[in-house]
């Protein structure tokens, strides 16, 4: 199924001597064919089998069931696969680690944003400062993922032309690919940012609510 370079090989020689070898002058053993756009497929397989019956064909077949596009395509499908499940694995685990990071980050200044608050600073306000934060580090990561994502992709596209003897295989960083990462994870960062400085908003609400004393004190008459 794979060939081992050790034990097998391709020879060339000139075409009337092989032909005359195995009997085939002025024939041939296989044949492919190059579509033009909008032709139809099953049409042209099934004029070639009428063609070449009386010669001894034994049909015709498009490329998706040649072997060595099946190997092909069904790699390409598998890494379509884990390019769409890891992310979403790796996002969500991103997205509860920072909402821990955070949480501890706040929970150590609660102090200094009840004092915010206390000065008439809003829940959006101290909620803007952590994530101009978060997405600090998250354009840093950005930055250092995209660099390294070329490096390895054009890594990748060596060993697809090395292990598949493919002519070329240029790789190609679309800017919308870029854009749509970028924006998944400042939303990210930014869901898990958010969660974590309100719940603490709200802690600290509850923490600092105003009591109310009667005026005659914390007891109570005897006649009530």
């Amino acid at each position: 199924m794979f060939p081992d370079y050790k034990r097998y090989g391709v020879m060339w020689m000139a075409r009337k001597p092989l032909a005359s070898a195995y009997d085939m002058s002025g024939a041939f053993n296989n044949v492919s064919l190059t579509l033009t756009q909008g032709a139809n497929e099953q049409d042209v397989i099934d004029r070639l089998d009428d063609i070449l019956k009386d010669y001894g064909g034994i049909g015709a077949y498009a490329r998706k069931d040649q072997l060595s596009n099946r190997f092909l395509s069904e790699e390409l499908k598998q890494q379509k696969t884990i390019a769409t499940i890891f992310p979403i694995i790796f996002f969500g685990v991103a997205a509860f680690l920072l909402n821990v990071v955070v949480s501890r980050l706040i929970s150590l200044q609660r102090e200094q944003i009840a004092g915010l608050k206390a000065f008439g600073y809003s829940d959006f306000d101290v909620g803007l400062h952590y994530t101009k934060l978060v997405l600090m580090i998250v354009s840093l990561g950005i930055v250092i993922g995209i660099v390294a994502g070329i490096k390895m992709g054009q890594g990748m596209s060596n060993i697809y032309m090395t292990l598949y003897s493919l002519p070329f295989m240029t790789y190609v960083l679309k800017p919308q690919v870029i854009v749509t990462a970028a924006l998944i994870s400042m939303s990210v960062a930014v869901l898990g940012t958010l969660y974590a400085v309100r719940s603490t908003a709200r802690q600290c609400a509850l923490n600092h609510r105003p009591s109310i004393t009667p005026p005659w004190g914390s007891a109570w008459p005897a006649a009530l």
